[in-house]
């Protein structure tokens, strides 16, 4: 795993809010009714919604964070953009396959959890992200 020590599973409240708003977030774009998606708790290799894994960074400019265990398939960035009173405001910034972020040159050792860090410079378009539900 390129160094990777940890799996960075999610355990704590926090990360789990963090998550739950950007799946949320994606299904209000893809037109899904979050109130009927099954999302309850899974294995860390399940998809998040209907085949997209979703990941969400609390910055504005954070990055697609991937690793060489991660499924294959589509993975879109959300961010979370705190604003006045706390207000919180969900940005999907676009999306990639995991073979496009699991490039050499993308690897980041000064993670926390070593990751492979994709720019959102780097991302595709949402509005190109076609997906059958």
């Amino acid at each position: 795993m390129n160094g990777c020590k940890h799996r960075p599973g999610v355990t704590n409240d926090n990360a789990m809010r963090k998550g739950t708003i950007g799946e949320f977030a994606y299904c209000v774009w893809a037109g899904i009714d979050f109130r009927e998606h099954q999302w309850l708790p899974r294995p860390w290799e399940d998809d998040d919604i209907n085949g997209i894994q979703i990941r969400t960074s609390g910055r504005e400019f954070g990055h697609l964070l991937t690793h060489d265990y991660d499924p294959p398939g589509a993975y879109v960035l959300v961010t979370l953009d705190k604003q006045h009173n706390d207000l919180v405001i969900a940005t999907l910034r676009g999306w990639q396959w995991l073979h496009e972020c699991n490039r050499p040159e993308r690897w980041n050792t000064r993670l926390p959890y070593p990751a492979y860090a994709t720019s959102q410079s780097a991302l595709h378009p949402m509005d190109t992200l076609t997906v059958n539900y």
